[in-house]
């Protein structure tokens, strides 16, 4: 042990000595008090009466465990000072009390309000939960037993009572609480009573962006052990196969223990047993305990990894003369972690972080998830290529992390420490304890999960003494595993301790620029903050960390995998809210800004993450002779593993297939060549080959054939339709009234306003409204985001320029037997925007073919715009056309930068379908590269719309049933009424969703300047 970590530890026993003294003086006012009467820190241990059922037994599932889950009485008060006196007495009577679940947030129950905040600091009431429950043990249960009171979690200080005896004092959320309550206990019923203060010293240490919720929120269980027992243990197996085994007993009888010894059994998958050690241990007088330690070397051990997560089990069994007097296990997974030439090592391969930041958070339970829920988070997390996950911004729960090692996923262990840089409590003295408490806690909880890779102090704290403390321990204690240090420094004078670099939300220009090729490792603890409509610019990003060039960028962590979204329901009907109506928001909707719903139903944004996350890549190398490239981006995964198949499609629809084999070495390329036959490739149209990857077993979490990676590659390019017009119409003008007929359209334009106010087609009135040409969407939360500037950029000048307003103003209308040609402004607060020109002329399908031409003026460009929201035409349909037909990139809403995840070929859907329900409504549903679309009623009566351009542009639809209206107002999905319309959008350019906070890239805004396009609407029977 070095020098160093003595100097730690004997701070840290000062501190808790300081603790026992002065726990009656209102600990929670003391920052300095943060644990009294805690037994000492150690790993999770669910012991059992033999070593069969540890081996076997799932998570907290023992003879020796007695849940405490359930329903407590439960008494809410607002201030401390209303605390009922005695209540933690037997002899209290708290009949009238309400009922409360355990485990719960008691917001969440009713009680309080939520608060959702990011960077404000101790703003919560002063509220207390005042807990009771009691429990009945047999005498026989206590009988030569020592009984152990556990708390998964709680925030965010707390006193526990066992028969009105105070036990101790805790603070801190998400950290282990466990007090000896074997001295307190009687035969029959006994009596647990809790005060959970929601305002304690520890939340300035708890400033974090998530809801501020209170009370019991993880499990709660009594532990039953032999009264010589194995305090704490910590099992390591490296790549080497070294299988290493350390443990504590203690003996809390009275009487000396003798003939002790323990025992380490390995087991592998099938329960085979790979190795045995033993280690006598020596005679223990009471209250006297003996650290043991063994190593044995273990050959032809299967590597643990995110890839191949090979999952051993050690069983330890404590014997005396023979006799079991208790047996544990835990996960054990042979991979080693170490920092080399500043890159991050796993078994000896520089992986990359393919992650994403994740709390546990439930709609219906906060932050009190159920297992089912947080295995059903793993497995889609595993479905989805997610290999890893930051556990912001407390320590997961303990369940989680097995789940981690059970089906492969990296974790980032981080502490509950974050001031948002603000205060001195990285320096102040009284502040070091509860900070090194805090990271010492989670550390000796969770040091014998193989999926924990990396240990975080905290999140967005400043430099200084106490956040360097938590460095230093971490690293001294456990140097088997990297240690991620968040803190900064504004003065950009001092050096954090940190093994590697996590800046959060860089462009990928900058990563390139200044931290690809030297220096520390960069693993981006925060980037692609996905809040409502976003995550675009993902491919990019990505093409940069798989750049050879840039080998110490190795991943990073999206923000984030859940909506931390409030179920609530009104009217019958489901929705969830951010603080606005069910509590208290400081920071608007911020917390809605996961890649899945709160009830884990994915988004496309989820779809677009697995396929920039996959580790398989198709490229073209020649088309001609149908070579292409496959990239294997995997470390520990040969490609026979997987199935492949090859699809050509024509004009959209799938004509042959076939299966080929691809065997492939981790971390490499090879050329293959299909056999597609001849005959296929002749058919003339639009050709594209899709590449499909499928799993060839079934594995943890993921079914065979299983699809894992594609890639969609153009053979033949498409070609634009041609308008056929015709001149066998017949016009006629009545006043402000211009009618033209044809076969089976008549159309009718209003010559005061230059609009197409009519269209019967086929008998059926077509139009709702006059169509127009609009350049707005409803915002969505990347515009509109004051965070990195876009407000500024974007939405500041869109609204101050009226894109939001604009209307059409008549120039001039000319009408001739073949055409008609209208010259108006678009407008917006009496002032033009774009000049246009607009040219209908008639198809010989009774249809239309509209010609627009705009130029933007003056005004518009004095705004130094970059990015306009979308240029096109809006045509709202009346009710029957809201099915929906296109041939283009889907199935799932796309946009020009999140569209990499979507196939070209036609589909189906209602206008319903179309529509992604994003908790803060906004601009959502969009179709890129869309060749062409059609609406259509029951019947099959509709619509064909397509573009008309030399350069075979392809062009954006939105079909929803609702408007950007009414998108724009809505403040919740509830808000959200159909018109009955459908509101049809066909966009000649649409701007990207953006990746925050950094801008759009230029490839992917409208810009402000001429354009020119011919839209062709005909209609289909």
């Amino acid at each position: 042990m070095t020098i160093q970590l003595k100097k730690l530890i004997f701070v840290t026993l000062v501190f808790f000595q300081l603790g026992v003294i002065v726990a009656q003086k209102k600990p929670y006012e003391n920052p300095e008090i943060f644990r009294v009467g805690l037994e000492p820190n150690h790993a999770t241990i669910v012991p059992h009466w033999n070593a069969f059922d540890a081996l076997t037994a799932k998570y907290l599932e023992s003879d020796q465990i007695k849940s405490l889950n359930g329903d407590w009485k439960f008494k809410f008060v607002e201030g401390k000072e209303n605390i009922p006196q005695g209540f933690e007495k037997p002899t209290y009577d708290v009949s009238s009390w309400d009922d409360i679940k355990v485990p719960s947030n008691w917001e969440r129950q009713g009680f309080g309000i939520p608060i959702y905040a990011n960077t404000n600091m101790d703003i919560e009431p002063d509220d207390v939960g005042c807990y009771r429950f009691n429990v009945n043990i047999p005498r026989t249960d206590l009988i030569n037993k020592r009984v152990f009171l556990y708390f998964t979690g709680v925030r965010t200080g707390m006193h526990t009572y066992v028969n009105g005896e105070e036990m101790g004092y805790s603070e801190g959320v998400a950290l282990p609480v466990e007090f000896d309550i074997t001295k307190q206990l009687q035969s029959g019923e006994n009596t647990i009573a809790v005060k959970v203060y929601r305002k304690a010293t520890s939340v300035i240490l708890e400033n974090e962006d998530y809801w501020r919720l209170s009370g019991i929120f993880r499990d709660v269980y009594l532990v039953f052990r032999s009264p010589t027992y194995v305090e704490d243990f910590e099992v390591n197996g490296d790549m080497n196969g070294n299988w290493k085994v350390k443990a504590r007993i203690i003996n809390k009888q009275d009487n000396p223990y003798r003939g002790l010894q323990l025992t380490a059994r390995l087991y592998d998958a099938n329960e085979n047993e790979v190795a045995t050690q033993s280690v006598p241990v020596s005679d223990l007088l009471k209250n006297a305990s003996d650290e043991v330690e063994m190593t044995t070397k273990v050959e032809d051990i299967k590597l643990w990894s995110a890839e191949k997560p090979n999952l051993y089990r050690t069983v330890l069994e404590l014997t005396q003369n023979g006799n079991t007097l208790e047996a544990m296990a835990c996960n054990t997974g042979f991979r080693t972690v170490k920092l080399e030439n500043e890159l991050l090592l796993v078994n000896g391969q520089s992986v990359r972080i393919k992650g994403v930041n994740a709390y546990g958070w439930d709609g219906k339970n906060a932050q009190a998830s159920s297992y089912e829920t947080l295995e059903k988070e793993v497995v889609l997390m595993k479905q989805n290529n997610i290999n890893a996950v930051r556990a912001c911004f407390y320590p997961a729960h303990p369940y989680f992390l097995e789940l981690c090692d059970k089906y492969g996923i990296y974790m980032m262990d981080e502490a509950g420490i974050e001031t948002h840089y603000q205060g001195d409590y990285h320096n102040l003295p009284e502040w070091k304890g509860t900070h090194l408490d805090r990271v010492q806690r989670m550390l000796e909880r969770d040091k014998n999960h193989p999926s924990v890779i990396i240990w975080s102090c905290g999140n967005e704290t400043l430099v200084g003494d106490n956040t360097e403390a938590t460095y230093h321990w971490l690293k001294q204690r456990d140097p088997s595993r990297l240690v991620y240090n968040d803190a900064e420094d504004k003065t950009h004078q001092l050096e954090v301790s940190s093994d590697i670099l996590g800046h959060g939300y860089v462009n990928y220009e900058k990563l390139m620029r200044h931290f690809g090729t030297k220096g520390k490792s960069v693993i981006v603890k925060e980037y692609a903050h996905s809040m409502g409509n976003a995550t675009g610019q993902l491919d990019q990003l990505w093409d940069v960390m798989r750049d050879p060039k840039y080998k110490k960028l190795q991943g990073g962590f999206i923000w984030d995998f859940v909506d931390q979204g409030w179920e609530m329901e009104k009217d019958g009907k489901t929705f969830y809210d951010y603080g606005k109506l069910s509590g208290k928001t400081m920071q608007e909707h911020f917390c809605i800004n996961g890649i899945v719903q709160p009830d884990r139903k994915p988004t496309p944004k989820l779809i677009q993450v697995k396929k920039v996350y996959a580790d398989i890549k198709f490229e073209a190398i020649s088309i001609e002779n149908l070579k292409f490239k496959v990239t294997n981006y995997a470390y520990f995964t040969n490609l026979e593993d997987y199935n492949f198949k090859w699809e050509l499609l024509v004009d959209g629809k799938k004509t042959s297939e076939g299966n080929f084999d691809v065997s492939l070495v981790p971390q490499s390329d090879k050329e293959i060549t299909l056999n597609i036959p001849a005959s296929a490739l002749q058919a003339k149209g639009e050709k594209l080959i899709n590449f499909r990857a499928f799993t060839k077993e079934a594995q943890l979490g993921i079914p065979a054939n299983h699809e894992i990676a594609w890639e969609q590659i153009p053979l033949a390019a498409f070609k634009s339709e041609k308008a056929t017009l015709t001149n066998k119409i017949k016009v006629s003008e009545k006043g402000e009234i211009v009618v033209v007929k044809n076969k089976k359209s008549t159309f009718t334009f209003n010559k005061k306003t230059g609009g197409l106010t009519s269209w019967i087609a086929n008998g059926t009135e077509v139009l709702a409204e006059a169509p127009i040409i609009n350049t707005w969407r409803s915002v969505t939360d990347n515009d509109i985001s004051g965070w990195g500037g876009s407000y500024v950029e974007y939405f500041d000048k869109w609204n101050k320029a009226g894109l939001n307003t604009t209307t059409n103003t008549l120039k001039e209308i000319k009408v001739d037997k073949n055409t008609i040609v209208v010259k108006s402004e678009l407008t917006a607060k009496s002032k033009a925007l774009f000049e246009l020109e607009i040219t209908y002329e008639f198809t010989a399908n009774s249809g239309l073919k509209i010609s627009t031409k705009a130029i933007p003026t003056k005004r518009l460009l004095s705004f130094n715009m970059t990015d306009i929201p979308r240029f096109g035409w809006d045509v709202t349909l009346t009710n029957p056309y809201n099915n929906v037909t296109w041939y283009g990139r889907g199935p799932h809403e796309n946009y020009i930068d999140r569209n990499s995840s979507t196939l070209v070929a036609e589909y189906n859907a209602t206008i319903d379908e179309l529509h992604t329900p994003y908790i803060f409504p906004q601009a959502n549903g969009n179709h890129t590269d869309t060749r062409w679309m059609e609406t259509r009623t029951k019947k099959g009566n509709g619509l064909h719309f397509t573009l008309e351009k030399e350069k075979n542009e392809l062009y954006n639809f939105t079909a929803s049933p609702y408007s950007e209206t009414d998108l724009d107002n809505a403040e919740h999905t509830i808000d959200l009424k159909k018109d009955g319309n459908v509101h049809l959008h066909i966009d000649y350019k649409h701007s990207g969703v953006g990746n925050m906070p950094r801008h759009k890239r230029p490839e992917h805004v409208v810009p402000v300047e001429e354009m020119e396009f011919s839209l062709i609407i005909d209609p289909v029977k």
